[in-house]
This record gives C-alpha cells, sequence and structure tokens, in this order.
C-alpha cells in the first residue's frame, strides 16, 4: 500500500521557508472551514467497515490456519492464506484504495488496503499484530497528470502465545513481516514507525480524500479529510492534504495554518515545506518562499528516491539523458538502489542497448530483496534475451 499527499504545482517545487521555532499545535475547530464547503451523500467507511471481514471468511480461515499448533507454522500458514500465490493472487493496485472485505472480494487494491486486510485476518485468528510506517524520504508519482507523494506501511504478525509445559515463550524469531511493496531490497533498510490503527484509519481517509481531489471532488476530500482529523487528529498528512485542498479552493489564510500545522507536527518534511513555499511565492512572500525552498533542496539532494523519480519523470518525456544523469546520482547516493538500476535499464532498452540493459537489470536482481522481487527480475531479464534475439 501507498499512503499518498497531494502536492502542488509540482513542477515549481524546489524548495521552502524555515519552519517557525516552536510552532505550537492548533486544535481541529481552529482549521476546519465546514462553511467553506458542501455536505456530500456520498457515504463515508466507518472504521468498523474498513476492518470488518465476514463470518465465513474468518470460519475458514480458522480451519486452516489455527490446525497448526507450531507457532512457527501457524505463522507460515497464515500467510499462504493471504497471498494465496498459486491460485488467486493479490494484486498491488496503486490507486485502490480499499476495506479489507473490498480488498478480499477483488483481489487487488494499493498496499493499505493489503495490510488492512491481513491486520483483520491476523486479529481474527489471535495473532498480535503491528502496523508499521516505513519512513521513506520523498517519493512522488505521477496520476491524472498531478504528482502524489507516495508512502508505505507493512505490518509485523506474531502468533498467539501459546503455553508449554515448559512454560516457553515465543521468541521474536517467531514474528512476521509482512509486506506488498515490490519496489526493491533498498526499502528493508529504511526504518520504521509503529503506528495503531486509529492511525491507519486516518491513513485510509487521507487516500480517499486524494481519490476524491484528483477527481474535482472538493467537498467529498473535505469530508474524507474531516474524518481523518477527527478519528487521528496528530497524523501529519492530514493537514498538509487539507493544506492542498484550501489552496485549490482559494484559502491561502487557512491553507498556511495547515500546513504549519503538518510542520509543528512532522517538522521540516520536505513535501510540506516545499508546498508551504509555494503558497508564500503566490502570497509575494517571497523572501520566506526562498528561505523554505534552499532548505528542502539541500534535503532533495541528499535523497536518492528523489532522483530515481526525476529519473522517472525524465524517461516518460523521452529526455534520455537527464535520466541517465538522475539515475546515477541515485546510485552515488546508494549503490545498492534496485529503482535506479531499473531506470538505467529502462533507459538502454529504449535505446536498443540489450547488453547494457541486461548488465543493469543484474545489478537491480543483486540487490532486491530475495524471493519474489528476484523471481520478478529474473523473468525480466529473460524477457529482455527473448527480445534482443529477435530484434
Amino acid at each position: 500500500m501507498w499512503r499518498i499527499v497531494l502536492m502542488l504545482l509540482v513542477a515549481a517545487l524546489t524548495g521552502c521557508q524555515q519552519t517557525p521555532a516552536n510552532q505550537m499545535l492548533r486544535s481541529a475547530d481552529d482549521l476546519l472551514q465546514n462553511q467553506a464547503f458542501m455536505p456530500v451523500e456520498t457515504a463515508i467507511e466507518t472504521r468498523e467497515q474498513i476492518f470488518k471481514l465476514p463470518e465465513d471468511l474468518v470460519l475458514k480461515a480458522r480451519q486452516e490456519i489455527l490446525a497448526y499448533s507450531d507457532p512457527r507454522e501457524r505463522s507460515l500458514a497464515l500467510l499462504k492464506f493471504i497471498f494465496r500465490e498459486q491460485t488467486d493472487p493479490l494484486q498491488y493496485v496503486n490507486n485502490a484504495t480499499l476495506t479489507a472485505l473490498e480488498t478480499y472480494e477483488q483481489r487487488e487494491a494499493n498496499c493499505l488496503s493489503l495490510t488492512i486486510l491481513s491486520y483483520s485476518l491476523a486479529r481474527s485468528l489471535g495473532f498480535r499484530a503491528q502496523f508499521q510506517d516505513v519512513q521513506i524520504p520523498e517519493y512522488w508519482i505521477t496520476r491524472n497528470g498531478t504528482s502524489v507523494l507516495n508512502g508505505h506501511v507493512n505490518l509485523v504478525v506474531t502468533p498467539p502465545y501459546m503455553q508449554t509445559l515448559t512454560k516457553t515463550f515465543i521468541s521474536a524469531s517467531h514474528n512476521f513481516l509482512i509486506d506488498f511493496e515490490r519496489a526493491g531490497g533498498s526499502r528493508e533498510r529504511l526504518p520504521v514507525r509503529k503506528i495503531n490503527e486509529a492511525d491507519i484509519v486516518a491513513l485510509f481517509y487521507n487516500n480517499k480524500a486524494a481519490d476524491a481531489m484528483l477527481t474535482q471532488q472538493f467537498d467529498l476530500a473535505y469530508r474524507y479529510l474531516q474524518e481523518a482529523a477527527a478519528v487521528a487528529p496528530t497524523v501529519a498528512a492530514t493537514w498538509n492534504n487539507l493544506a492542498v485542498l484550501y489552496r485549490q479552493r482559494s484559502m491561502p489564510e487557512a491553507a498556511e495554518l495547515a500546513y504549519l500545522q503538518s510542520l509543528a507536527l512532522e517538522p521540516d518534511h520536505p513535501n510540506t515545506m516545499a508546498n508551504l513555499a509555494i503558497l508564500y511565492d503566490l502570497l509575494g512572500r517571497h523572501a520566506d518562499s526562498v528561505q523554505l525552498s534552499d532548505k528542502v533542496q539541500q534535503t532533495r539532494l541528499r535523497n536518492p528516491y528523489y532522483f530515481v523519480m526525476q529519473g522517472n519523470e525524465a524517461l516518460s518525456q523521452q529526455r534520455f539523458t537527464d535520466a541517465e544523469i538522475a539515475f546515477h546520482r541515485s546510485i552515488r547516493l546508494e549503490p545498492k538502489m534496485p529503482e535506479a538500476l531499473f531506470g538505467l535499464a529502462r533507459v538502454a532498452i529504449l535505446q536498443h542497448d540489450y547488453a547494457a540493459a541486461t548488465g543493469y537489470l543484474q545489478r537491480a536482481r543483486l540487490h532486491a530483496a530475495p524471493g519474489a522481487d528476484r523471481r520478478l527480475y529474473d523473468h525480466k531479464i529473460e524477457m529482455l534475451n527473448a527480445v534482443a534475439q529477435a530484434d
């Protein structure tokens, strides 16, 4: 899954002002602008609906998984039940934010929804389950012509405590990480932060709000963000997204307060600072804008994911030289970056340099996570060899 945070006027994003020292948090009531938006008829998913699974599914899971008494075997049985790779595998779709039930029925969703499904199944079987927010540096994708900031969550599950005659406790080795991200092994080295169920609900609402904004449904987007603020007011993404919405509705003063709230919760976040810099520039506060922009630019120059994003953007515009430069800058910062190596392979393929492309793919495979990620690269290399022979 990916948490998404809308970015405003991406082409202009090159920096931002210094965050005001000791910025105080405001109450949600001070930041919400209910009078500026119309009520919506669309029903907002409740917390219970987001996690709820049908009883027949839970019963089936219990029959297949709780038959195992060994903690490790029970955990493996849970993973096999969730993924079902050989029969009806779950598919990752970046822009599909669904409830647990919808994800199970449709068999495809983004990583947030896939993680919610896994969490609901694990909890229904007595497993301990802990959400984790993976601290990915700033990284965007483009959807419907708008750049969207990606985030990522995963789940650590532990089988139910099973008391034996020797009263042995389950060790940490029985913990299993459930992660639906296929971007490569570089993400495994990133720090994580434990988050709770309320945070996940707020991120779910944020994704729904972002989807609504992309389709110009501003009242619906506000309704989702209003709900996110109610369930978990300390999630910084909510206030950043709300500020973007206010900016789109020509409410600059409200947007500034929301941006500052987001920065008070998550200081020096480059995306939020960049958005605030754009707002200050539009308001004629050019000195503040330049100060923030310089700070953001320095942060981005240390972020290998930023250059992967730049490379992908250049590649989409067939600016091959610019793409190569960006991907190589990413690799200089992080030599074991499969995403950048894969980007260089794509550049080589488009230039019909299949030998170079194979070399980059082999290096990307080497640094990718074992298992499905490496098998994916094996498949790409096989396909590339077939194309090279036919060319």
